[in-house]
């Protein structure tokens, strides 16, 4: 019978099998690691208030630069462990770079140290230099979280 293709019946179970491995490849390739795209070129500036507190990298981002904070009488603890007044002079250099995150996490080599600290009630690891006591992070313009 030249021509003709002869089809097999799999058995169900190894169908279920086939098709629940097609979903975990899938479900996989979604979870992929964060992508640093190269930068547009400068972003317009934005406000603190479309700034937000990244405490791990969002999926797809610019890296716009270093933001950093030096510790001072105004930049402290409150009793509850926030640092509002701390995190409102990172979020806002970044927001004057046109950031639209800032991401706590210090550049290769540029962290020996890092506190818990708090934004209006939300705790977060700050990384920080221990001289001159500075808190830094990372301006970014999020493309996809």
């Amino acid at each position: 019978m030249k021509g003709r293709i002869a089809l097999k019946i799999l058995p169900k179970p190894f169908v279920v099998s086939l098709l629940a491995g097609f979903v975990a490849m899938a479900a996989a390739g979604c979870m992929s690691s964060p992508q640093v795209v190269p930068t547009t070129g400068p972003h317009p500036a934005t406000t603190i208030d479309q700034v937000k507190i990244y405490q791990t990298p969002p999926a797809q981002y610019e890296l716009l630069g270093e933001i950093v904070a030096p510790v001072s009488a105004n930049v402290k603890w409150d009793d509850q462990g926030n640092a509002d007044e701390g995190f409102d002079l990172l979020k806002g250099d970044a927001a004057v770079v046109g950031a639209n995150g800032l991401l706590l996490v210090a550049p290769e080599g540029k962290s020996n140290l890092s506190v818990i600290a708090g934004y209006h009630g939300t705790m977060y690891k700050v990384p920080i230099w221990s001289d001159p006591k500075t808190a830094v992070a990372e301006a970014i313009w999020v493309i996809k979280e």
